[in-house]
C-alpha cells in the first residue's frame, strides 16, 4: 500500500492485552444478553417438571422434537452427560458454563492481511511477484493459525499523498482462530506485516484483526504538511473504500 494507502502510520497501537480485552468485550456484547436469554428460554422449554434442572428423559424428549439435531440417540446421551455440572445435575449454571467453555475454543476471530499489487505507490508488479507475496502471507498465517484462505483479487481506489487517484488490485489473505490464540499471535502478525511492508516498498500494509483495521509500517519520516496529508488521505481511505463486491478492500471494514 502506498502513502495514502498506508494510511497514517498507525496511531500508537493498543497493547495486545488491551486489544484482547476490547475483543472480548465486543464478543460478549454480540453474543451476550441475547445468547443468555436464548439459553434461559431453552432451559425452560426442556425443564418440563419445572424443578430447575434437566433430567435425561426431559432432554431426550426435547431433542426428539428437534429430530435430535441430526445426532444419534447415543450422542444425545453423551451431550447430556457433557452438560452435567459438578453436582451431577444439568441446571442453568452448568448449561451456560458449558456454552462459554465451548465458545472460548471456537474460531470466532478473523485475521486478514491485504496484499497489494504495487510498489512505490503506483508501480504495478508482475503477476509472478504478486503470487509470491500472496504465498508468503498464506504460509505465514497457516503456520500461525493452522490454515489460510486466499480471496479473489479485488480492485480498489485511493487518493495518494500527491492528490492523484491510484487504482490497484489487492488480494486479501485470511485466517480464523480463537480469541486466545489471536491474543498470543497478534504481535507476531503485526511484526510480520511491518517486515513485508518494507520488502514490498510500501508506505504501509493493511491488517484486519477481528474487524479492526490497522495500517502497519511506514510513515515514521513524515512531518509537517506531508504528515497532515497522509493523515487525511488515510482517514478518507478508511471511511470510503471499505468493501468491493462484499469483500474487504485495502483491509477496510464497514462503517460502524
Amino acid at each position: 500500500m502506498a502513502s495514502p494507502k498506508a494510511a497514517s502510520s498507525s496511531p500508537p497501537a493498543a497493547s495486545p492485552s488491551a486489544t484482547y480485552g476490547a475483543m472480548e468485550a465486543a464478543r460478549q456484547t454480540r453474543a451476550g444478553s441475547s445468547f443468555v436469554d436464548d439459553m434461559v428460554s431453552l432451559f425452560s422449554q426442556v425443564d418440563l417438571a419445572n424443578d430447575g434442572q434437566w433430567s435425561l428423559v426431559e432432554f431426550q424428549t426435547f431433542m426428539r422434537r428437534c429430530n435430535n439435531l441430526g445426532l444419534t440417540e447415543e450422542q444425545v446421551v453423551a451431550v447430556y452427560e457433557g452438560l452435567l455440572g459438578d453436582d451431577g445435575v444439568v441446571n442453568k449454571e452448568s448449561l451456560l458454563a458449558g456454552a462459554d467453555n465451548i465458545a472460548a475454543g471456537l474460531n470466532t476471530e478473523t485475521i486478514t492481511i491485504i496484499v497489494p499489487s504495487t510498489q512505490n505507490v503506483a508501480d504495478k508488479i508482475d503477476t509472478t511477484t504478486l503470487h509470491k507475496r500472496v504465498e508468503t502471507v498464506a504460509i505465514f498465517l497457516s503456520r500461525c493459525f493452522g490454515g489460510a484462505t486466499v480471496s479473489p483479487t479485488s480492485t480498489g481506489y485511493y487518493v495518494a499523498n500527491d492528490g492523484k487517484v491510484v487504482r490497484e488490485s489487492v488480494v486479501p489473505v485470511a485466517s480464523y482462530t480463537t480469541p486466545l490464540v489471536l491474543h498470543d499471535k497478534q504481535a507476531e502478525v503485526l511484526a510480520f506485516a511491518e517486515e513485508q511492508c518494507e520488502l514490498w516498498s510500501q508506505e504501509c500494509v493493511a491488517v484486519v484483526l477481528s474487524g479492526d483495521m490497522q495500517f502497519v509500517g511506514g510513515g515514521d519520516d513524515l512531518t509537517g504538511v506531508a504528515l497532515l496529508k497522509a493523515f487525511y488521505a488515510r482517514l478518507q481511505k478508511r471511511d470510503d473504500y471499505y468493501t468491493i463486491g462484499g469483500r474487504i478492500a485495502f483491509g477496510l471494514h464497514g462503517r460502524k
